[in-house]
């Protein structure tokens, strides 16, 4: 079973290549990395063309943001099962993508397979923790997603429900996810570890100004999929106040660790 890993990139030279090996170290083989740059003015490039191998395709021109570099990265993609990683992201070990196959192999009729996330800062160490949860339909009213950078989806899915909304700067994989969750024959697979060390300081809360446009999209795509005022307001409400948990679940777990060490 291939797997096709997207990665989105822009002057990404200070993180590039952890990406990159830690795409390389994974256990399981059959994975085709496309590295989608969009036009990047520092050693990026450089960086990538250091790192080239068979399995491992890259573009760079100038795009429209992030999720037109991912759409670009969707048409080229061949793996039956799909995955994102950002540019500045490490997966947690080696055997992770070897188990996510082994569960979509051993369950052809889940579509998508989804972990935890931890966050980590400059000093590569957790500072919040997303534990995620089995979903159920419900749970969408409550402003529950999946973190984003953790999530396999097969390949099919995206056939279905077509391609990033280019017209959203932030919260596009998030109306994704609406898209696909929500169909009544998704069925879903929760591994409850960290798959995700995501680095800190993302697209979606850089800024208040980033906060805000993300309030402002995830509303319209909210109204969009027919939710009223009061169920918008509802859910953006425990969308963001799920982001209190993260630091309460860290807290929890208790583990404050470097871990790009372990690469």
């Amino acid at each position: 079973m291939k797997i096709s890993l997207i990665t989105a990139s822009y002057n990404s030279e200070d993180y590039i290549e952890d990406c990159i090996r830690s795409i390389d170290s994974q256990s399981y083989s059959n994975i085709e990395h496309i590295i989608i740059d969009g036009g990047s003015s520092d050693n990026t490039l450089d960086k990538i063309k250091r790192n080239k191998s068979l399995s491992r395709s890259y573009i760079t021109e100038l795009d429209n943001g992030i999720y037109d570099a991912l759409n670009k990265g969707l048409k080229l993609a061949s793996g039956e099962i799909i995955g994102i990683l950002n540019s500045d992201d490490i997966y947690s070990s080696k055997y992770i993508i070897e188990k996510v196959i082994k569960i979509f192999q051993n369950h052809p009729e889940i579509g998508g397979v989804y972990g935890d996330l931890s966050y980590i800062g400059e000093n590569n160490q957790v500072i919040r923790y997303w534990r995620s949860s089995k979903f159920k339909k419900k749970s969408l009213k409550y402003g529950w997603m999946p973190p984003h950078p953790t999530l396999f989806i097969r390949q099919e899915w995206y056939k279905k429900t077509g391609i990033f909304d280019p017209k959203l700067r932030i919260s596009a994989d998030y109306k994704k996810i609406l898209q696909i969750f929500s169909n009544k024959d998704f069925k879903s697979f929760y591994i409850h570890e960290t798959l995700v060390y995501m680095r800190i300081g993302g697209a979606s809360n850089a800024n208040f100004r980033a906060i805000f446009l993300k309030i402002c999209e995830d509303w319209k795509v909210l109204r969009e999929y027919g939710y009223g005022c009061i169920a918008t307001f509802i859910t953006i409400f425990f969308k963001h106040f799920r982001k209190l948990n993260q630091f309460v679940s860290l807290l929890r777990k208790q583990k404050n660790l470097k871990f790009l060490d372990k690469l």
